[in-house]
């Protein structure tokens, strides 16, 4: 007979699913996105926060986190990156 898991074994798997979700999150960024693991990223964040033993700051963060990732997930596929501006001197347009 084994016995249920216990309060570490609670944290420890949390603990695991924020550091896979941290994990993709990075791949996401290295990879130049893609709505696939965006929503990969966004499965994860909803466990997270869903979970009784995530509370306060870490739910919250990740129900915020999660509004922002569906936006990824359901948005086009990543155009090429925006050319870095300029630096330099800024000058006012007037119209």
């Amino acid at each position: 007979m084994t016995t249920p898991p216990g309060p570490a074994a609670a944290d420890t798997r949390l603990e695991t699913l924020l550091a896979a979700t941290i994990f993709l999150m990075s791949a996401h960024a290295r990879e130049g996105g893609g709505t696939h693991l965006a929503g990969v990223v966004l499965r994860h964040l909803e466990a997270i926060a869903d979970r009784c033993d995530a509370r306060g700051v870490l739910a919250a963060t990740c129900e915020q986190a999660a509004d922002h990732w569906a936006q990824l997930a359901g948005a086009a596929p990543a155009e090429a990156p925006a050319a870095p501006p300029r630096r330099g001197r800024l000058r006012l347009v007037r119209g």
